[in-house]
Parts: structure tokens; sequence; C-alpha cells
């Protein structure tokens, strides 16, 4: 039981933590800034991307997605972590209390814990009702982002540093998660597991790794569907925080993103993330609430 209260720390494996509760670069390793164009596409085309990529990373890394058509989907991981087995809820979802109560149903018989992810502006009355029946609390809010990969990205000289893709170590990968999102060997390797299953099937996940002194410090995952890439699992650990080591992973994905020909990246982050993010040349798109069991601690 206590592994399962620990789980939920996992919150912020959806909204990505950067850096800790400080998310400024060091000098050292500082990016320039740089200008970013306007996006030209309408607003409604890129959130369709948004979702594509979403669900292709979960799709990915699920051992089963059920669909409420035009309403919801389920992704069940298998994973003992709330926010890795999720309905995420479409815009125009109108039985929510069935499905509500189909979703929790199903999760209870898996024993496993589970979050409901909704845009925030189709927040109503009537979901507030159907939340509730469940035995549902507000748990945090997210934002969709969008990064336009249009200019090279020039990485400052980083002798002390490598990085690594690790499809073929996912247990490099996989350790500073541990400490950075407050979890367990065990969650973790769990999780790990569930990428491993999801290269074996074929799905296009790269997994990065940054070394210093050849430890692992800092992680995330890059999940490409045709020209959309999406950034998730982005860890460092607590020591090797403040020093600018996870913006300069994302930096490099992204600069290999687009060498391979992606045109958009995508990502969720915290509110307290924003200002990181965009420095890195993402805007938001639209904004999620989350709902979780009450009474079931959240680990910070």
């Amino acid at each position: 039981m206590a592994e399962r209260l620990k789980a939920h720390a996992w919150k912020v494996c959806i909204r990505q933590r950067i850096e800790g509760s400080n998310p400024s670069l060091s000098a050292k390793h500082r990016l320039p800034l740089t200008s970013f164009p306007r996006i030209s596409f309408m607003n409604n085309e890129l959130i369709d991307f948004f979702k594509s990529a979403e669900d292709y990373f979960f799709r990915a890394i699920s051992k089963e997605c059920i669909e409420f058509p035009d309403q919801a989907v389920i992704y069940l991981t298998g994973v003992e972590a709330e926010s890795l087995n999720l309905l995420i809820c479409k815009e125009n979802i109108s039985d929510s209390k069935t499905i509500f109560t189909k979703s929790a149903q199903i999760f209870i018989s898996q024993a496993l814990p589970w979050t409901i992810a909704m845009c925030k502006r189709s927040f109503n009355e009537s979901l507030q009702n159907s939340i509730e029946t469940i035995g549902f609390e507000y748990r945090e809010k997210g934002v969709a982002m969008f990064a336009e990969l249009q200019q090279s990205l020039k990485l400052p000289p980083a002798p002390d540093l490598l990085i690594k893709e690790a499809d073929e170590n996912l247990t490099d990968w996989m350790l500073p998660l541990v400490e950075a999102f407050e979890s367990t060997y065990n969650i973790c390797t769990q999780y790990k597991e569930a990428h491993k299953n999801a290269l074996l099937k074929g799905a296009k996940l790269a997994h990065f790794c940054l070394y210093e002194n050849d430890k692992p410090v800092s992680t995330l995952t890059l999940s490409k569907n045709k020209n959309l890439v999406r950034i998730d699992d982005v860890g460092t650990l607590p020591a090797h925080q403040r020093k600018g080591y996870a913006s300069y992973l994302i930096s490099y994905a992204l600069e290999q993103a687009r060498l391979s020909g992606a045109k958009f990246c995508f990502l969720e982050a915290s509110e307290a993330g924003l200002s990181v993010y965009e420095k890195l040349g993402f805007q938001p798109l639209f904004k999620r609430q989350y709902m979780g069991e009450k009474g079931n601690k959240i680990l910070s």
C-alpha cells in the first residue's frame, strides 16, 4: 500500500517536470535565446496534432485501450501510478456519468489507480457532479504546448556531458526517474517494462539519457508519429537539478527530431514550468484539469 501511495508522485510524468522547483539554467549550459516565428497553422489543427501525438504515445505504452466512441479513451498501462492509467475525455463528452462509472469499474477490476483528464473549457456542473459520484476530486492543471521545428538549435559545447540514445539500455534511462518523480524502483521498473514492450511492438520511441562522468543524470522520451513528435518523462536527479541539464537534453532531442523530418513537437507542462518551455520555443495550446480519487495522497 505504501508503494501505491508513492506511485501518485508520478503525476508529474504527464505535466513535465524540469529542474525541480527552480528551472533556471546555469550559465555553463545556458542555451542562447532564439526568436521563434509565430505559428501560421490554425489553432484547432494544432490541437488535433497534439491529441494525435498524445494518443500515439499512450497507445504505445498501454496494455489495453478502451474507447467510448467520440466521448473518451481509457489508456491502461498496468503501471501502479495514478497518472499512467488515464481516462482522457473529449470536449463533447455527453454521458460523463456512465463513462466515469464504467471506467471506475474497469480500473477497480485491475486494482489500478487512475486519473481523469479533460479540457478545462469543457468543464461544467454536469461533469463536476459525475466526478463527485465516483468519489474523485480536482488534482491539478496541465498546459498542452507545441513548438514548430524550423530552426536549427546550436548547443553550446559541453565536454563534461554525454548524451546517448538508451533504447537498448532502458535501465540507464529509468534510473533518474526514480528520484526525479519521487517514485520507487519497483514502480519505475514497471514503467520501463511498458516502454520495452512498446519497442518490441515497433513503436517509434526514442529514449535519451544525459550522462555526467558516466552516470545517467537526466532523461526523457521522444515519441514520433509521422512528422509529429512528443516529449515525455523529463526527469533529472535532484542532486543535478538547477544546472540546465534537462533543458540541454530537451534541446538535443528537438534537434534530432528536426533532423529526422519532424515538423512539430508537443508536450504537456505544469503551469510552473511554462517559462522554461517558452524559452525553448514552446507555445501554449490549451489547459487541462486532472481529477483523482479522494483520500489518495499525492507526494510532491
